[in-house]
């Protein structure tokens, strides 16, 4: 609803976005699926995906968590060795992309806008 959002989203190329992502990387329906596409009141927004077709994230200046790395590296708020989570080297928000996998959850080869660290 924001207008210079609607513009720039305008302005992208068709194979840059999506309409509905029905399924996660596992198969599962998602609340962005639409069970009944005649329902309005249902999440059905326009995406932008990667070039790998996956939906691409907006993490905000916290950071993100939730991620696991192939040298055991655990990204949870609820580790052991206390929270941790992977944020914006400047501090602000960025985008992510999932990857080829399309699993945000492992780390490895997740893409993102900026220099990102392990805080």
């Amino acid at each position: 609803t924001v207008s210079a959002n609607q513009a720039t989203y305008a302005s992208l190329p068709e194979d840059a976005k999506t309409g509905v992502t029905g399924v996660d990387y596992n198969g599962n329906a998602t609340i962005l699926n639409h069970a009944d596409p005649s329902a309005p009141s249902q999440l059905d927004p326009p995406l932008l995906v990667d070039g790998h077709g996956n939906v691409m994230i907006y993490v905000p200046p916290a950071g993100m968590t939730g991620l696991t790395f192939r040298d055991g590296t655990v990204l949870d708020m609820g580790n052991a060795a206390g929270s941790q989570r992977l944020v914006a080297s400047n501090g602000r928000a960025f985008w992510a992309s999932a990857g080829p996998d399309g699993d945000f959850t492992a780390g490895d080869d997740n893409v993102y806008s900026t220099a990102v660290i392990r805080k």
